[in-house]
């Protein structure tokens, strides 16, 4: 019809209007990056590393990623003690934009003995970037490396996961095994194996597991989420096993804030109406 013509017009004007809008507000950011680009090949090095650490500090990861990268392609660059601390910064700039293919390439750069202690976080983040870009074949070669050396908890975790998305569940409750009690990613791993026990109908032994996960010191966002979801996970199995009660604890322990909160009310309420179903 002619009115609904027009309505589709005017929202296409108004999309073409945003996207100029937007385009206008990226276009000082590009033309910033542009000329630290131009400006960075007239710094000494040394000037270059300050400004990129600066700049990594105060979360500018786009400006520090451009020094970083610009230091690391430097051949001059690469006899100097700092070259591997540049190449972890750049990486994690990298990683921390989101920009995944690119950051694995430098994770890589990394992943080598001769890198030293920055050779077990190159290795976690590249199983990370596996499972979150889908993309298993690049991280095949170190499966063989991190199964059986002895690893810092967070990279076990990292490998555990990736083992976990790639449907190897019964090496991934291995992994997740060995991540040591009061670690950072513990909490995290006991989440992974309460699935994993859910997933195979042992539901008294994924209580537990939840039970562990959410016992466990919340140090950051991340960890509050992994709370919550330990403690709605709990409650939903409680609720399969016919705990109904425990399962209201449960439910009723998770936090307004949390990601988990909206689902914690919906099954609460099937829960009272299960409590409350005749005898």
């Amino acid at each position: 019809s002619p009115d609904r013509a027009a309505e589709v017009n005017r929202a296409l004007a108004k999309i073409q209007t945003d996207t100029g809008n937007l385009e206008d507000s990226l276009a000082p950011a590009r033309a910033d990056i542009a000329s630290l680009v131009a400006r960075a090949r007239e710094f000494p090095i040394e000037r270059r590393v300050l400004d990129a650490e600066l700049f990594f500090e105060m979360k500018d990861y786009d400006k520090a990623s451009t020094l970083y990268r610009d230091l690391v392609d430097n051949p001059a660059f690469r006899s100097s003690p700092g070259f591997y601390r540049a190449v972890y910064k750049l990486r994690e700039s990298l990683y921390l934009l989101r920009n995944y293919r690119t950051a694995r390439q430098y994770f890589e750069m990394a992943a080598v003995p001769m890198a030293g202690a920055d050779f077990n976080h190159a290795v976690a983040r590249l199983f990370e970037i596996a499972v979150l870009t889908k993309d298993f074949a690049a991280s095949e070669r170190f499966e063989t490396l991190v199964s059986t050396a002895a690893l810092p908890p967070e990279t076990l975790y990292s490998f555990g996961k990736y083992l976990f998305h790639r449907g190897r569940k019964v090496q991934a409750a291995e992994t997740f095994a060995r991540v040591q009690p009061g670690s950072v990613p513990y909490a995290r791993a006991q989440y992974f194996l309460g699935v994993i026990d859910s997933n195979a109908k042992r539901l008294d032994s994924a209580v537990e597991r939840f039970t562990t996960a959410a016992n466990q010191p919340v140090r950051d966002e991340g960890d509050f989420e992994v709370h919550s979801m330990a403690l709605l996970s709990k409650a939903r199995m409680q609720y399969e096993l016919g705990r109904f009660q425990d399962a209201l604890g449960s439910f009723q322990q998770v936090e307004s804030k949390s990601k988990a909160f909206l689902d914690s009310l919906f099954d609460m309420a099937w829960t009272y109406l299960k409590i409350e179903e005749p005898k």
